[in-house]
């Protein structure tokens, strides 16, 4: 049996898996700006504590479907 946690963990390393996003600014992401459609991660440096406080778009790396799909779970 899958946990809510355990899918909630499994969507976060699957999205840095996908995208390299750095950790810090993975914590601090928020959902809203997850595009699953257009495969990409809007880093907005209001909401996300980016590197420099530079607004990052990111796009998912190709070759990893079951990283695509935890994510959409």
């Amino acid at each position: 049996m899958t946990t809510v946690r355990e899918m909630r963990d499994k969507a976060v390393f699957a999205l840095l898996c996908l995208t390299g996003i750095r950790v810090g600014a993975l914590v601090t992401l928020r959902i809203k700006r997850i595009d699953l459609d257009e495969k990409s991660v809007t880093q907005n440096p209001r909401e996300v504590a980016t590197k420099f406080g530079k607004s990052i778009d990111t796009f998912f790396a190709g070759g990893f479907p079951e990283a695509e799909e935890a994510l959409r779970a």
